[in-house]
């Protein structure tokens, strides 16, 4: 009955409705960057690491290290194969860092 009752209340469903709709946006916004981490993975011409938003960065260079990589314009080039290995590394283990999302 006095779970009725908290639930009934005015704030108590202000706050609910607030914290689902953070919990959409904070889904919305990792689904929309999940989606532009693929689009980057199928840019012709290779990837840069600066092509990533920073919060991402760390994981990939953990990722790479020890794979041998091209340099294009002073930067190294990640190549396709191995940023899609990447890509289902996050997908079956994900990151290896905790991500803050920024807007």
């Amino acid at each position: 009955m006095l779970f009725n009752q908290c639930i009934a209340s005015p704030k108590t469903f202000v706050y609910l409705t607030v914290t689902s709709q953070i919990r959409m946006n904070t889904l919305d916004l990792l689904s929309r960057r999940i989606q532009t981490l693929i689009e980057i993975g199928e840019r012709e011409g290779g990837i840069f690491l600066t092509d990533l938003r920073q919060e991402y960065r760390r994981d990939l260079k953990q990722f790479i290290v020890g794979e041998t990589l091209t340099v294009k314009n002073g930067k190294p080039v990640i190549g396709k194969k191995l940023y899609q290995s990447w890509l289902y590394k996050l997908k079956v283990k994900g990151f290896d860092y905790d991500i803050e999302l920024k807007r």
